[in-house]
């Protein structure tokens, strides 16, 4: 039972967006959630339903943009992006300047 409710989240695509800099709140617009908090940041995780992880945990670079990549989490792909400037370095495992990762950073 637990394993098909765990493959069932994975074929489902769940989409939040997080708001930051507002007092706060949290407020249910549509099918997504809306979360606002104290900071100066905005960062939106989306969760990825046909990605395999190739481990249980870990950050591994996203195939079609070298701005993001995907944090496992219990085999849970969750797609993260690079702050402003920085590109995925696959040797390295982390968010680089360009020229350390061998890439340009492009922003779609």
């Amino acid at each position: 039972m637990m394993r098909r409710l765990h493959q069932q989240s994975k074929e489902t695509i769940v989409e939040f967006v997080r708001v930051l800099a507002l007092p706060v709140a949290a407020l249910l617009a549509g099918s997504g959630m809306l979360f606002a908090a104290a900071s100066p940041a905005r960062a939106e995780v989306r969760e990825i339903a046909a990605y395999a992880c190739p481990k249980p945990d870990g950050n591994f670079g996203y195939p079609a943009d070298q701005t993001k990549y995907i944090q496992c989490k219990n085999n849970v792909g969750t797609l993260q992006s690079c702050p402003q400037g920085l590109v995925w370095n696959r040797n390295a495992g982390y968010c680089d300047w360009p020229a350390n990762a061998g890439g340009v950073a492009r922003r779609e």
